[in-house]
């Protein structure tokens, strides 16, 4: 069965979130200070992209990070390997822990600088047998969806768990150029790991005083982009939450590399 172009899943607390399924788009990023990112919302705003209808266009995002014992994803980071993925769970209000909120659960694959996103919701109570059972078929989602199916296979195989929890504020401009066009500042990025995230929560900075800038595409890029990196001097990252996350929590006993 094909996917549907669009659908929306709603809340209790009425906030919509879109849920089209990803299955290929361009992820170009761009790390600036917080001052230059506010510069270049201004001239966003100017170039006629809209913020987003979700929450007026700005909410938190809290993700969990699943690795390997190794830590495979975060060293395949590192290595700069052509074809790697990260499985998460991400909600966008509230904790892991607490609410009635539904949780996402995604396999995020790079293929080269092809992007792959498969992400499938489970209500909390199905999320809470998981993180009981630590083991994603018998919390009762497996089977639910192929997009499910695929999170609980891999996780399974790969003897995956929770390891870093990062939370971020984000603001989200939509524009259409040939296909939809989805730009997004991601700020106030901070972290912490699973288990310290579940007895307190301190998280840590990451990237302080810096704004993660990301254009997301399928096609073209539009006619504004250019001028956009050529005026403010931006310079393509390849900035990962994940591992600079990682980088942050063991800053004074770092993973071997």
């Amino acid at each position: 069965m094909q996917p549907t172009s669009y659908q929306q899943f709603t809340h209790s607390n009425n906030m919509h979130i879109d849920t089209r399924p990803i299955n290929h788009r361009y992820e170009f990023k761009y790390v600036v200070d917080d001052h230059l990112a506010r510069i270049i919302l201004e001239y966003v705003r100017r170039v006629a992209l809209k913020k987003s209808d979700v929450q007026h266009g700005e909410y938190s995002v809290t993700s969990l990070y699943f690795d390997t014992p190794t830590l495979h994803d975060y060293y395949a980071k590192l290595g700069g390997f052509s074809h790697r993925k990260k499985l998460r769970a991400r909600i966008y209000q509230g904790r892991f822990t607490e609410g009635d909120d539904p949780v996402w659960l995604e396999v995020k694959e790079k293929h080269d600088m092809n992007i792959f996103k498969k992400r499938a919701l489970v209500s909390r109570d199905a999320w809470n047998h998981f993180l009981k059972s630590k083991c994603p078929i018998q919390s009762g989602i497996f089977t639910q969806s192929r997009e499910l199916n695929d999170f609980c296979f891999r996780y399974v195989r790969e003897i995956y768990a929770p390891h870093i929890v990062v939370h971020y504020t984000r603001v989200v401009f939509e524009g259409h150029f040939l296909s939809d066009i989805r730009l997004t500042f991601d700020r106030n990025i901070e972290t912490c790991k699973w288990k310290d995230y579940l007895y307190n929560g301190n998280y840590v900075p990451v990237k302080k005083n810096k704004t993660v800038l990301e254009i997301k595409f399928k096609d073209a890029l539009p006619w504004w982009f250019n001028d956009m990196v050529t005026r403010f001097h931006l310079t393509r990252s390849a900035f990962s939450k994940y591992t600079n996350s990682v980088d942050a929590v063991y800053k004074h006993n770092p993973v071997p590399r």
